[in-house]
């Protein structure tokens, strides 16, 4: 499971360094299911809440190399995360299913990548399965899940690795 921190360019940076959206409280959450990265994302314009119809999301799949490249100069952790073979294959079924049909609408404040990757996981008996309503609001920020990560991977031996991002940027604490 990988985490980018958020970010926002250091003050004398903001001419070579890009400003993105939500800042230090943004990143990114995605998990990793052998050689891809998949990952819960808006697509088109985000709903401040969710709809029952016409989904602003997807489920996206890229190969790990292309997720390398893109977050080489990223602060992100990825937690090790070893499943039996019985959850293995479960897990590549949600992948296939949520590939091509999308589970919930991504919403301000609805679903989002921290959130659904929580859901996956739970589904998977990784993490303690939740009503919708509470994973959004336990994990409405990627930190918060993973502060719980960190927490659950000294309890679970879990291998933690993690990458220091550009010295350009102000990132994300924890």
């Amino acid at each position: 499971m990988h985490f980018y921190y958020g970010s926002r360019p250091k003050w004398n940076a903001r001419k070579v360094e890009k400003k993105q959206f939500g800042g230090l409280h943004d990143g990114h959450v995605s998990l990793q299911i052998g050689d891809s990265v998949f990952s819960f994302r808006k697509r088109g314009k985000i709903h401040v809440f969710p709809h029952r119809k016409g989904y602003h999301s997807k489920w996206e799949n890229l190969p790990l190399e292309i997720w390398m490249k893109d977050t080489a100069k990223a602060k992100y952790c990825t937690f090790i995360i070893v499943i039996p073979r019985v959850q293995y294959g479960l897990l590549k079924e949600i992948q296939s299913h949520y590939s091509y049909c999308d589970p919930y609408d991504y919403a301000y404040f609805g679903m989002r990548c921290a959130s659904s990757a929580y859901d996956v996981l739970a589904q998977i008996h990784v993490l303690k399965k939740r009503s919708q309503e509470s994973i959004i609001i336990h994990n409405f920020y990627p930190q918060r899940l993973r502060l719980k990560l960190f927490r659950a991977s000294q309890i679970n031996h879990w291998e933690v690795v993690t990458h220091q991002g550009s010295s350009l940027r102000r990132w994300e604490s924890r």
